[in-house]
């Protein structure tokens, strides 16, 4: 049973047991004015009705909620096992596969965006935050990415190189999963400007780039963090590496289309943000179509099937 449903149960056995205690102390033969109003007043019982209702009718109406339209929702299924545990870009063992999930073929940019977006059909890298391509230095151990001037996060401030050097930057200090994959290989990331990124590879000793492709993978691979945000989460942790890899996120700041909405052991739900910043010209010109982005949660894979043949997924 969900969170929402066991809360609307507990509503409605406490609304019952109003009613019967109401009915009891207004009609008892022995009624007596001076104890009722000092143990068992029926006004006060009233009034504890009127706001347990309140109650249920907000649980009522945010039920309504997430019961989705479904021609504006994308469902999926296999992905999400369980509850989410954050929204932590910058954390571990977030289990929240429709927010946070890199791969072989890139990563899940719903909510989160990497510098570039990788084509596993030609192996060919098209800029998200990154404007252009991206350049090599002859010896390849510098790799220059721009940023686009319209990219933004959710919270209207402008996506920087800055960004780009705090989240490799951080990933190194606690020990992240952007740290330990790419520490080996990228020896510095520097803001040139505010809108420049440099990416320096670590090289050996003949000063011969360690795995340049490991480079050019985290400009897909590597989801970027606001550097304001990172310092926020940092601060109310004071600079504890185990404790900011663990914080919950909830006040994550996002520069992707979708994001957080609902989340529970039954159903995850992304909501588009209307504001995103891809809708510019120099980049999608438009929002993407579903509303919703909706991950129900099945018992296994093939319940996930079946859900699948029946149209709801």
């Amino acid at each position: 049973m969900s969170r929402l449903w066991m809360l609307t149960f507990f509503v409605y056995c406490y609304i019952i047991n109003m009613l019967f205690s109401i009915l009891f102390v207004s009609f008892r033969p022995d009624y007596q004015a001076d104890k009722i109003k000092e143990r068992n007043d029926p006004m006060k019982k009233l009034l504890a009705l009127v706001i347990a209702m309140a109650m249920l009718m907000s649980a009522a109406a945010f039920a309504e909620v997430v019961e989705l339209p479904r021609n504006e929702t994308l469902y999926f299924a296999g992905q999400q096992w369980g509850t989410v545990n954050s929204w932590n870009i910058i954390g571990t063992n977030q289990n929240n596969a429709m927010a946070i999930a890199g791969g072989p073929s890139g990563y899940r940019t719903l909510m989160f965006e990497t510098l570039y977006m990788y084509n596993f059909m030609d192996g060919s890298m098209t800029g998200l935050l990154a404007d252009g391509d991206y350049v090599w230095n002859e010896g390849m151990t510098e790799l220059t990415v721009k940023i686009k001037a319209a990219a933004k996060w959710s919270d209207g401030t402008p996506v920087t190189a800055n960004d780009v050097k705090r989240t490799f930057d951080i990933g190194v200090e606690i020990g992240n999963g952007t740290g330990t994959g790419y520490k080996a290989y990228i020896a510095e990331i520097v803001a040139a400007d505010e809108k420049t990124v440099v990416l320096k590879a670590a090289v050996n000793e003949a000063g011969v780039p360690v795995n340049p492709l490991k480079v050019v993978d985290f400009i897909s691979g590597a989801p970027i963090a606001q550097a304001a945000w990172i310092d926020k989460v940092v601060a109310r942790n004071n600079g504890d590496a185990i404790a900011i890899l663990n914080d919950a996120g909830e006040d994550v700041v996002w520069s992707g289309p979708y994001t957080k909405f609902y989340a529970d052991d039954q159903k995850v739900v992304l909501i588009r943000d209307d504001n995103y910043w891809g809708q510019d010209a120099s980049m999608w010109g438009k929002l993407p179509v579903p509303k919703y982005i909706a991950h129900a949660m099945y018992a296994d894979n093939a319940a996930g099937e079946v859900a699948l043949k029946a149209g709801e997924v």
